[in-house]
Parts: C-alpha cells; sequence; structure tokens
C-alpha cells in the first residue's frame, strides 16, 4: 500500500508532506474528533504519526542490516526476536 512521501511535520493539529511539489496537507486532527482524552498524548499521538516516513524507512534499513548479517551469519541468536518483530512492524505499515 502506498503512501505519501514524506518527510512529514505536524504543525498545529495537521499532518504536511513537505515533497517535491511543495507542502501538502495529509491529515488533521480535529479537536474533540480524537477519544484520547489526555492533551499530552494527543501531541505525542500527533507527533508519531508526523515521524512516520522516516521510522518506516529506517526500518527498512535496519531490517537489510539484519538479513545481512544473519547471512553472514553474525545476528546472534537473541537478535531473532527483534529481527522478526521489524518484519512485522514494516508488514503492519505495508499490508494494512
Amino acid at each position: 500500500m502506498a503512501h505519501t512521501s514524506g518527510p512529514w511535520d505536524v504543525v498545529n493539529g495537521e499532518i504536511w508532506s513537505h515533497g517535491i511539489s511543495g507542502a501538502v496537507r495529509i491529515g488533521r486532527i480535529y479537536h474533540g474528533f480524537c477519544d484520547e482524552p489526555d492533551p499530552s498524548k494527543r501531541a505525542g499521538n500527533l507527533l508519531l504519526m508526523g515521524a512516520a516516513p522516516e521510522l518506516l524507512e529506517a526500518c527498512r534499513r535496519a531490517l537489510i542490516a539484519c538479513e545481512n548479517l544473519k547471512r553472514a551469519g553474525a545476528l546472534q541468536s537473541w537478535a531473532i526476536a527483534n529481527f522478526q518483530a521489524l518484519r512485522a512492524a514494516i508488514a503492519k505499515a505495508e499490508h494494512s
């Protein structure tokens, strides 16, 4: 599934994409629309949404690094669960 390219920024409850064609508003949280009663959590949720493209790209790069380590036999057994969690997070973002 495709998404609007990043980077994204959060400004006054709105999420903006800053691509080649300029800034485009891609989302807005309306006062009273969100069920989260804690304002700091609402703000945190917005920041997380704004960081989503960069987080997804970082996960993809980390997955490639983990796959290279696994092929080289250098991925420690304790890291396998994190490797699988990384795959699951990427799949969740790409295949909703």
